[in-house]
């Protein structure tokens, strides 16, 4: 192997130092006086064309819309909008789309926003508008099933989030993203924040897969817009076009004002915020004018106690109005009654709804919500206020995104309540100074990419995009990081931290190549023929999405059981998120003390690990949280992180059972796969709990099953119809034959390990592995475990599918001593209950194995000739290349468990 001192002394050409960049004629600086806009044609939507003008629902558009017609539509440049809310920003995309489907009505559009809300809410507004007239629309987010990603492959425009296509696109084979003609990106800025890494580097991909891709991007007002257009420019240009509208573009002119309150010495957050009450009448009162507000809370219970004391105070500052009628919470009426209420997403639909249509008519003059609406409902008002800039997010309390805000603001002004509107936001004194800068846009936009660096390399090195130094260095010059490195290298101290005499060009240099020895010493990628490569490492890391100090703790230790591998899945990056709260830590403590709770804390719960050991276990257990007292408030918190727990430990499994096989690790592989199928299940293997799998058998009924006698599907599956009716179970006949379909495995070897005078040799062994299914139509995988039980070692496992195999040969090819013991094991994925193990004694004489199963099921007798090779799997029939790569594809969303949760849903 070539040391990678030697590869990393390739040097790239250095470009050109842009510190100094001049105007580009294609800037067009359209900041205008806002009391003196200036006077030019307001453009027809006829101009679209006859087919596509009923698209709109205005017959002219205005005048930022207007001044932008020409770049959008009538040039096919790369664009960089900077617009503020509420100026019809949306209508500048569909522009962009219009002029590439009237050219190829099969051209497709990509477009990204970083939230799946506004995802949502785009789908649904260009599926009524644009469907209608042949332009087809589909949504890819973590929730996609596989016929969503089929629909999207024959749609006109994709709408997504940047972590989805990110997860799309780290496949060389990734036919659909090169298909892509039209990048739409909407909340650009949006770069700026933590998750921003990963919208620049799917960016900087596309830009690199589609050689003449075409990016229109929409911004909030930023200071240096120029260098987001320098980074977008097409190849051969020095910028993109750039449009700037200030906030005289607005239908609605909006008030902004930041108030600053000192904080107590020695008070809380939420005595802050019970302080900022006593504040908010006066506001009300100053910048309502008498029309409707919307108040954003920190929490649910923060917007119930605002509301309750605003009904309080409401005569003071609003009419009182009609009373009504419904059926609402305990003392929802009341406060509605009082022109007063609250919104969240505890409240029932038909509440909400009610809510809301009291708000547009009226009715309800304030309404004290959190900030998921500000996403969500389209309730407009004149006033929004934003009460305190602190949010608790998973336990802990973090200050709003930029995103959030800006989402929050743009709820002011409508012009039906007049031609202004007004937003207030409420912080502390020390705040005030930067939120001023951010609702006024002038705070520059900082790249992320530094703190996902790692993670996108190696994917450059997996999509061969990254093959040496020169390339890397290349990579990196596509990224909006670049441009505002050479801008602004004192921001990124982690690279000006090499030595200083050098130039900015140098210092970058040195700093790339450290980060690629870091990972080559991290045996995340390999050096192959004077090349970069990724090891099964840092491909283990792409295919499932995991933080690369992820893979390092699961490379560490070998030889683990099963609660070893689960402490060190509870300590895992992937959890950041996840806290243990106060208030939760004698809930945690009960359930912790459950004897279905197998893997128990050393001592009462108390860090966020210990939370995350026991939710793992919550519902292989049959943990119902409902049962202990004072569960109520903390159910919807406890069901959220459960979930979250679920979908990251999938994948955190998936890629250990990569790494123990790729490492030979035997123990800890089997503790894999047993979590795996136990956690996907929901059921403790070899317990009563397998139960719960049968259609129709609940908790409750498992219990009921085990009272009876049965304490597993084993025992269940032998008993007969009449025997089953005995028991007195609800639905009996159902349940009865959801147990004689339910999966099983037969599995038979034939042949022998041969050895001959106590030497090594090599021999074939033939397994074959059968699906009982009768009426049970979900794919599962099933895993093949064969090891040397007298060595103790690890010879092979395979996978195969029961969607294309329901029998499976395969032969084995090992080699062993006169009298080792060959185990062989096959296991479902998602089922427990079903595992059956074989072993084979070598000898020096022939001697067919015996049978796992062989009273229950009928055995299927083998052929014993040998296969070409070993990777021959299906008996049936070999399977074409299309059925090869629909496979490949349907990997991304593969349904693994019970509850509809993909390995690669993020």
């Amino acid at each position: 192997m070539k040391d990678i001192r030697d590869l990393l002394k390739c040097k790239p050409n250095h470009s050109p130092n842009t510190n100094r960049r001049s105007p580009s004629p294609s800037h067009e600086n359209l900041f205008q006086s806002t009391k003196n806009p200036p006077s030019y044609p307001i453009i027809s939507t006829s101009e679209v064309g006859e087919r596509y003008t009923p698209i709109f629902k205005f017959t002219h558009f205005n005048r930022m819309q207007s001044k932008a017609f020409p770049s959008l539509f009538q040039t096919a440049d790369n664009c960089v909008i900077s617009s503020p809310t509420g100026s019809g920003k949306t209508v500048l995309f569909e522009m962009a789309i219009i002029k590439l489907l009237s050219t190829s009505a099969k051209a497709k559009v990509l477009y990204l926003a970083p939230l799946k809300a506004l995802c949502t809410e785009r789908l649904s507004d260009w599926k009524s508008r644009l469907e209608p007239h042949g332009i087809s629309v589909s949504l890819l987010t973590g929730d996609s099933s596989y016929h969503d990603f089929l629909k999207a492959k024959f749609s006109n425009i994709i709408i997504s989030t940047p972590e989805k296509w990110d997860v799309l696109t780290r496949s060389e084979n990734d036919t659909m993203a090169r298909s892509v003609e039209l990048l739409l990106v909407d909340e650009i800025h949006t770069i700026k924040e933590p998750r921003g890494a990963t919208l620049e580097a799917v960016i900087a991909r596309m830009k690199t897969l589609v050689a003449n891709l075409r990016i229109v991007s929409l911004s909030a007002t930023v200071p240096n817009i120029e260098d987001f257009s320098a980074w977008l420019a097409k190849p051969g240009a020095t910028s993109a076009t750039t449009l700037k509208f200030n906030s005289s573009y607005r239908a609605v002119a909006l008030q902004k004002k930041v108030y600053g309150y000192k904080s107590r010495a020695n008070s809380n957050e939420f005595q802050f915020e019970a302080y900022l009450n006593s504040k908010l009448v006066e506001i009300i009162k100053t910048h309502s004018n008498q029309k409707p507000v919307l108040v954003f809370c920190s929490t649910r219970n923060s917007a119930i106690s605002t509301a309750k004391f605003l009904s309080s105070k409401s005569g003071t500052f609003i009419p009182r109005p009609a009373p009504i009628c419904g059926r609402f919470q305990p003392g929802l009426s009341e406060l509605i009654n009082s022109g007063v209420a609250y919104h969240h997403g505890g409240l029932t639909l038909e509440e909400r709804r009610t809510i809301e249509s009291c708000f547009l008519s009226g009715t309800v003059r304030v309404i004290c919500c959190t900030s998921t609406l500000a996403a969500g409902v389209n309730l407009p008002a004149y006033l929004v206020v934003i009460k305190g800039t602190n949010v608790w997010t998973n336990g802990s309390l973090k200050e709003y995104s930029e995103l959030e805000i800006l989402q929050m603001m743009g709820r002011a002004g409508r012009p039906q309540f007049g031609k202004e509107g007004s937003c207030v936001i409420m912080t502390k004194l020390d705040q005030k100074l930067k939120y001023e800068g951010l609702v006024n846009g002038t705070e520059e936009v900082e790249s992320q990419l530094l703190h996902k660096l790692d993670e996108f390399l190696v994917a450059g090195v997996s999509l061969g995009h990254i093959t040496n130094a020169a390339s890397a260095i290349n990579w990196i010059k596509s990224t909006f990081f670049y441009h505002r490195y050479i801008r602004n290298p004192y921001a990124y101290s982690e690279v000006i931290k090499f030595k200083l005499y050098k130039s900015t060009e140098s210092l970058l240099e040195s700093f790339l190549r450290s980060k690629m020895r870091e990972l080559w010493n991290s045996r995340m990628i390999d050096i192959r023929d004077k090349d970069f490569v990724c090891t099964l490492y840092g491909t283990t890391m792409m295919k499932y999405y995991l933080n690369p100090k992820s893979i390092r703790e699961l490379m560490k230790d070998a030889n683990l059981d099963v609660e070893q591998l689960i402490d060190k899945i509870s300590e895992s990056p992937e959890f950041e998120e996840i806290e243990l709260k106060s208030m939760e830590k004698q809930l945690f403590k009960l359930i912790n003390l459950q004897p279905n709770i197998r893997f128990k804390t050393k001592a009462k719960p108390e860090t966020s690990a210990d939370k995350i050991k026991i939710l793992l276990q919550a519902e292989p257990s049959g943990t119902e949280i409902s049962n202990f007292q004072g569960s109520k408030t903390l159910a919807p918190g406890f069901n959220c992180d459960k979930v979250i727990v679920a979908k990251k430990s999938h994948r955190l499994l998936q890629a250990a059972i990569a790494i123990y096989q790729e490492n030979k690790d035997l123990s800890s592989l089997e503790s894999a796969l047993y979590l795996e199928r136990c956690l996907t299940s929901k059921a403790w293997e070899s317990t009563y709990l397998e139960l719960r799998q049968i259609e129709g058998v609940g908790l409750g009924g498992a219990q009921k099953l085990k009272e009876n006698g049965i304490d597993n599907l084993s025992q269940a599956s032998r008993l007969s119809r009449e025997q089953f009716s005995q028991l007195k179970i609800r639905n009996a006949e159902k349940v009865f034959q959801s147990i004689k379909s339910f999966p099983d495995i037969i599995l038979q070897s034939a042949g022998a390990c041969i050895a001959v005078n106590g030497q090594q040799i090599q021999e074939s062994i033939k397994i074959s592995v059968l699906t009982k299914n009768t009426g049970y139509e979900r794919s599962s995988l099933i895993y093949l475990l064969i090891k040397n039980m007298t060595s103790n070692n690890l010879i092979e496992l395979r996978t195969f599918s029961t969607k294309y195999c329901k029998k499976i040969e395969y032969d084995l090819q090992t080699k062993a001593k006169r009298n080792d013991i060959i185990q062989i094991t096959a296991s479902f994925n998602d089922h427990v209950g079903s595992t059956k193990t074989t072993s084979i004694v070598c000898t020096e004489t022939e001697e067919d194995s015996g049978f796992s199963d062989d009273d229950e099921l009928e055995i299927m007798l083998m052929q014993r000739e040998k296969r070409r090779h070993e990777g021959d799997i299906c008996g049936t029939s070999k399977k074409s290349k299309r059925d090869t790569s629909q496979t490949i594809e349907e990997d991304l969303f593969t349904d693994v468990s019970n509850n509809n949760i993909s390995f690669t849903s993020v």
